[in-house]
């Protein structure tokens, strides 16, 4: 036993100043990064010394080994294991200091050749020197130490070996959620690659809505036609859409373009000649007596964030809006024709971040994204009409012309428009006397209306010339495009976003909107009156495109609404709920009633031509739909949460598993006391990472409790923003009220609600990506209110990739 402990003497040494000399890194790592707390340096002390004592344990056993043949050769070799260690960790820092990202079970996932080409391209002649040396240094320095005579060391080394063994349990058992600059990066990268389970999807715990078997057959009562397969995605059925379509086109092989334009705020208030005789369509309204034209067509949502979901999607509303969650499997017409080779693009002329449109048409896969803020930013387009959010509608369709007409016309496409001119109430040109020719246009027709009409329509003239001016825009964007694809071979859908509302008591006048079909294949025009839905677009041309031009589409579908309604009187038999500005559910249409629970009263109003309303005073009626309107909702929100809308999804979800895993105790960020116009308000940093990317997406997930103060009204919150940036330049953002991550329908002052955030970046060919979330007061005084306060507790931020 004597002689054993004399041999091991020297590993104890030499163990020794491994342990010391990894504890100065740590320690050094720490301090350098600014983040000194106690808690992380207890979690440094733990969590190194487990690890520490652990690495020493696998080396004894080789000591141990080499020993039985060569004292000399087990002290050398031991030395250099640990000199080998301590390079590992300080390289594993500098990854974390340059990457953002700690190496985990990448390290085993990617192909070997490519983390041999990753060393290799950093790795130089004086860091192969300079590790040489510290291994030298090393060994030398346990040589000298281990001269020292101590009549302590036999028990100092059989205390060792005690804490080499008592390690084993605890090093299985650390888990890594420690401070990232205190956490030992060896140990975290093997407990990456053999410990922590990573065979299935990450479970991010959202919240989900429990199965109802009532509240099902409810729902399937409302739809008895509808053959749903199972209860548990109650909103997939069998493909009995009626292609009503089909008689009012010809038929081909070939095919077809389809094109959508989604104008801002065309409404049937502006669209069309009214009772007073007056347009401010004229394009439109003439493009409309070529085509099939529905006058009672009923937006989503008052306000823009439901429109491209539920016209190129027919989505269920989710609990904030459909893209405003963590978005579920489906399928859209984007997927649908992108599974038959249509390329698919979007043109705005705006932040795709806005409203979270970008997270809807990356879900999708979409082939293109123009990048027309980008162009409109660039010096050399100056010259160029534009508005607060980007290109006025004519240079906006002029530049995606310049872009479609670079195509193979050869090939198959699908485009998305949407318009920004008519956003304000204002009409800005370059040019003023172009800009005051749509206002005069738009005088003289207000001249003829009655002076109370009249008085309405001049606090709007603004918007009224940006509609004429887009009318116009609109016009020559479809000659020429009509000139460039000569053949005919294009289906045009054009409808508004929402209406503009004019100062109506009407609450279905916020969603009256008018929808065009236009095409060169049409047989024969048509007008109908009956009330559909942005809802039933995707049905229709589904079932149009699967039977007159042979596209293949799925067999079970998932879509809300129903074929167009082609009944050429006024009628409605629609099934639909809105979604208010405040995102929350609280009205909808029950075939021929509309129902609302607005100031938690429920009333209910029969639907009578163009769209006027006569209260029902039945407690009958207002009950049976009140149980049709809670079991709709329902069937939405638990499609949804539970990401049950379809088992067969055209592009099912990735698996994305965590690169980073954040706490924070809390953050807090007031509204200044000055308006914003007086002091910029700052941003309050919640957390800052850079991610070198070997992937297709980043998700960011990010759940916490919050209490606010001040009586406030949605847009004056405090915003939550994320940006990714790469190569210091901005490439997306998400900038809006914190209050729309917030779960559940009510909230209210000083009491804590649940916050839960998603976001899904597309960085495929980004290497490196860095990431900012954080929260800032709006920096508009109209918005501004120094009551207000927010206060997030239990921070919990999760970055996975796929």
């Amino acid at each position: 036993m004597k002689k054993y402990l004399e041999i091991i003497k020297s590993f104890f040494t030499t163990s020794i100043c491994f342990i010391v000399l990894l504890f100065c890194v740590k320690f050094f790592e720490l301090f350098a990064s600014g983040s000194i707390r106690m808690s992380y340096v207890v979690e440094l002390i733990y969590g190194n010394l487990v690890a520490s004592l652990f690495l020493c344990l696998c080396i004894f056993i080789i000591f141990n080994i080499i020993s039985i043949f060569s004292k000399k050769a087990a002290f050398y070799l031991s030395s250099i294991l640990f000199s080998i260690i301590i390079i590992s960790e300080i390289s594993l820092i500098f990854y974390h200091n340059s990457t953002g990202l700690i190496m985990g079970r990448e390290l085993i996932e990617r192909p070997l050749w490519e983390t041999i080409t990753t060393v290799k391209s950093v790795l130089n002649f004086w860091m192969i020197a300079a590790a040489i040396l510290f291994i030298i240094g090393f060994i030398f320095a346990s040589l000298k130490i281990n001269k020292v005579k101590s009549s302590e060391s036999k028990v100092q080394s059989s205390a060792l070996i005690i804490l080499m063994f008592i390690s084993i349990p605890l090093f299985f058992t650390l888990k890594p959620n420690q401070n990232v600059n205190a956490v030992n990066k060896i140990w975290y990268c093997f407990y990456s690659c053999f410990i922590e389970k990573n065979d299935e999807d990450v479970d991010v715990v959202l919240s989900k809505l429990e199965y109802d078997e009532d509240k099902i057959k409810q729902y399937r009562a409302i739809f008895p036609e509808r053959e749903i397969t199972d209860n548990q995605y109650p909103l997939e059925r069998v493909d009995n859409i009626d292609n009503v379509l089909g008689p009012y086109f010809i038929t081909s092989d070939e095919k077809p373009n389809v094109v959508v334009i989604v104008v801002e705020s065309l409404g049937a208030d502006l669209f069309g000649v009214n009772d007073y005789g007056y347009t401010f369509t004229p394009f439109l309204d003439s493009l409309s007596k070529q085509s099939l034209l529905w006058t009672n067509c009923l937006s989503t949502t008052p306000r823009s964030f439901g429109a491209v979901p539920a016209i190129t999607g027919s989505v269920p509303h989710g609990t904030k809006g459909f893209q405003f969650g963590d978005i579920p499997e489906y399928n859209s017409l984007f997927s649908v024709l992108k599974d038959n080779d249509y390329n698919t693009s979007a043109f705005y002329a705006g932040e795709y971040s806005f409203d979270k449109v970008y997270d809807y048409l990356v879900s999708q896969k979409i082939d293109f994204l123009a990048p027309l803020l980008e162009d409109q930013k660039k010096k050399e387009n100056k010259y160029l009409d534009y508005t607060y959010w980007g290109y006025q509608d004519k240079p906006m369709f002029d530049k995606s012309m310049s872009i479609i007409e670079q195509r193979d016309i050869n090939k198959s496409y699908f485009d998305l428009f949407m318009t920004v001119s008519q956003h304000d109430n204002r009409l800005r040109l370059n040019d003023k006397e172009r800009a005051e020719a749509y206002y005069e246009r738009a005088r003289e027709i207000i001249a003829t209306l009655p002076e109370e009409e009249q008085n309405k329509m001049n606090e709007i003239i603004g918007h009224l010339a940006a509609t004429i001016y887009g009318d116009e825009a609109i016009q020559h964007f479809v000659k020429r495009y009509s000139e460039f694809y000569n053949d005919g071979n294009y289906i045009f859908v054009i409808t508004g976003d929402h209406s503009l509302n004019i100062n109506s008591d009407n609450p279905l006048d916020a969603f009256h909107v008018p929808l065009i079909i236009w095409s060169p294949m049409l047989k024969k025009s048509e007008l109908f009156n009956s009330v559909v839905s942005h809802n039933d677009i995707v049905p229709t041309l589904n079932a149009l495109l699967r039977d007159n031009y042979n596209l293949s589409t799925p067999a079970e579908i998932h879509w809300v609404g129903e074929e167009l309604d082609t009944i050429k009187d006024f009628h409605c038999d629609l099934k639909t709920c809105f979604l208010r500005y405040t995102r929350t559910i609280f009205d909808g249409i029950f075939e021929n009633y509309y129902y609302t629970t607005e100031n938690y009263k429920k009333k209910a109003f029969y639907v009578k031509d163009k769209l006027q309303l006569e209260e029902v005073n039945d407690e009958e009626i207002i009950k049976n739909i009140n149980e049709k309107f809670n079991a709709l909702v329902y069937a939405d929100n638990y499609s949804y949460t539970n990401n049950q809308i379809t088992k067969n999804p055209l592009f099912p979800h990735a698996n994305f598993k965590v690169i980073k895993d954040f706490v924070f105790d809390s953050i807090y960020c007031k509204t200044n006391a000055e308006k914003p116009s007086e002091k910029k308000p700052k941003n309050v940093e919640i957390l800052s990472t850079k991610i070198y990317s070997h992937f297709n997406e980043i998700k960011i997930v990010m759940t916490a409790d919050v209490v606010y103060t001040g009586r406030v009204w949605q847009d004056q919150f405090i915003n939550l923003g994320i940006n990714l940036t790469h190569d210091n330049d901005l490439e997306i953002n998400n900038y809006d009220n914190i209050s729309k991550n917030f779960v559940g329908k009510e909230h209210h002052p000083n009491k804590p609600i649940k916050l839960e955030f998603t976001k899904v970046f597309s960085v495929k060919d980004f290497e490196d990506n860095n990431f900012e979330i954080y929260l800032k007061p709006t920096d508009k005084d109209y918005l501004w209110n120094p009551e207000h306060s927010v206060t997030l507790k239990n921070i919990n931020v999760k970055i996975l990739g796929n």
